[in-house]
């Protein structure tokens, strides 16, 4: 049923919208060097690659890091990922 067909459709881009509002808000949130230190992160640095690019100490990095997981409400480097990409993607196809 075309009908049908046409709601489901809607229903998940609905969901998918709500998703991308809902992580533009927590990566909002982040400071301009919480959002440079996930840069390098995302990049594949490490903590210590990001201190040394970033003219930081590592430890100044971690707290960096650590403050971008708990406004961001994630356990993980997966998880950041994970949420990352969806929210660049779709941001990238509006």
């Amino acid at each position: 049923n075309a009908i049908h067909d046409a709601f489901h459709q809607y229903e998940k881009n609905l969901n998918k919208y709500h998703t991308y509002q809902r992580l533009k808000d927590k990566f909002s949130k982040l400071s301009a060097r919480e959002k440079e230190v996930m840069d390098m992160i995302l990049e594949g640095n490490t903590s210590k690659e990001a201190a040394q690019k970033l003219s930081l100490s590592p430890r100044t990095v971690e707290v960096h890091r650590s403050n971008m997981y708990t406004k961001l409400r994630i356990k993980s480097l997966p998880q950041l990922v994970q949420e990352y990409d969806f929210y660049k993607n779709y941001s990238d196809s509006i």
